[in-house]
């Protein structure tokens, strides 16, 4: 899928449902809505423990390292913490992600349309392969 795809430029992203879901609880909006999608709290059944892993971005790095990607996380966001970009950011690093980008900001649980759409209009006036530049955190 990630071919599919210029760029991506994604905003305060849950990378791990189950390690949210245990660090966050299951009573939340959130949480019951993940817990609706995956069939079930982790550990229920071989088959709801595949769906989280399925659906979080961390076990797809692999796919993920061929993509032109931007993540950003409010260091202060009480909703998702600013870990999960750190631990995909590490993941991608060691991956050797050729065109991944990461910015740790001093913010909480929001999206900066301006930097978004700044970063996007940069990368898609690049030539293909050829990113416009980096983002650091």
């Amino acid at each position: 899928a990630p071919r599919l795809w210029r760029a991506v430029s994604a905003w305060v992203p849950i990378t791990d449902l189950a390690a949210w879901l245990a660090a966050k609880g299951t009573e939340s909006t959130y949480g019951k809505g993940i817990m609706a999608c995956c069939g079930g709290a982790p550990g229920v059944s071989p088959a709801v423990d595949a769906e989280y892993r399925e659906r979080s971005p961390i076990n797809h790095v692999g796919a993920l390292r061929e993509a032109t990607l931007s993540v950003h996380h409010g260091r202060h966001d009480r909703s998702v913490p600013y870990t999960h970009t750190a631990n995909l950011a590490l993941a991608m690093e060691k991956a050797g992600a050729p065109r991944f980008y990461f910015e740790i900001f001093d913010g909480g649980h929001e999206l900066r349309y301006d930097t978004a759409f700044r970063w996007l209009e940069k990368t898609l006036a690049a030539p293909a392969g050829r990113p416009a530049g980096k983002l650091t955190g």
